[in-house]
This record gives structure tokens, C-alpha cells and sequence, in this order.
């Protein structure tokens, strides 16, 4: 019987199964689920993107957010991500905002991506800026299901 059930798990991998240890989509492959994209923008304040509600008996997992803004100088931040499984995420900027630099772009594509804390719930990807921001642009996706 334990033979059986080996050959059914490698089966059940090979033919695109989820291994134990991984959750949810993994990069570069195709989301099993619905694909969801939001994108907000602004110049100062919070600017915030959010994954929406995916509905009843879904749930909705962050595969990557870019973050960008230009501005004359200042800082964009700090990024937070809002309603994931484990905890929210705070990513600091260090980079500050100049003429000189042009703005700034910062990205994450997650290895695995991320679930979020429960059914049914909106994951956020949100950050500030200060009153230099002349344009502040967040983008999220990932998937639903």
C-alpha cells in the first residue's frame, strides 16, 4: 500500500501538483486561478494599491508590487504589504528622491507567492510620500483561487 501511494504523490507532482512546502503559484508559471492586477498613483500622501476581495472559498496570493516615484528630493516610504499569512511586510527605501537621480523604481517578485492571511481578503501594498513626490505609482499582482 505505501508503494501505491508514493507512485500516486510523484504522479500527482509530476502531472503539475503542488509538493509539500510550496504554497500557492510559483514564478514564471501560470497562475491556476484568476490573475490580479492593481495599480494606484498620486503625488504625496498614502498611495496604495490593493489585490481585491477575490470572493467566497478564494483566497489571494502576492507574487510581486513595484513601487516608483519622482520627485525634486525626499524619501518614498516606507512600503508595507497588509494581510498576509504570516504578517505584514514593511520594506524600507533608503534612496532618496533628486533631479539628479531621476526618481526611483523599487520591485519584488517573491519566489513562492505570498497567501493571504485568509479567504476572501484584500492584500494591500501601500506606501507615502513626502510633499517633494511629484508622482507616486504603486503596482501589485498575483493570483486568486
Amino acid at each position: 500500500m505505501r508503494r501505491f501511494v508514493d507512485a500516486l504523490f510523484a504522479l500527482f507532482v509530476l502531472f503539475g501538483g503542488t509538493a509539500q512546502g510550496q504554497v500557492g503559484p510559483q514564478p514564471g508559471g501560470q497562475c491556476p486561478g484568476q490573475t490580479v492586477h492593481a495599480h494606484a498613483s498620486g503625488s504625496t500622501s498614502i498611495v496604495q494599491a490593493a489585490l481585491p476581495s477575490p470572493g467566497a472559498g478564494l483566497r489571494n496570493y502576492l507574487c510581486g508590487w513595484d513601487v516608483s516615484a519622482a520627485g525634486t528630493a525626499g524619501f518614498v516610504g516606507p512600503i508595507t504589504i497588509v494581510n498576509t499569512q504570516t504578517s505584514n511586510i514593511t520594506v524600507q527605501n533608503t534612496t532618496p528622491l533628486t533631479v539628479a537621480n531621476g526618481g526611483i523604481s523599487i520591485s519584488r517578485e517573491y519566489g513562492t507567492c505570498i497567501p493571504a492571511v485568509s479567504l476572501n481578503q484584500a492584500m494591500t501594498v501601500s506606501t507615502t510620500a513626502d510633499a517633494t513626490a511629484t508622482a507616486v505609482d504603486v503596482d501589485v499582482h498575483g493570483c486568486a483561487y
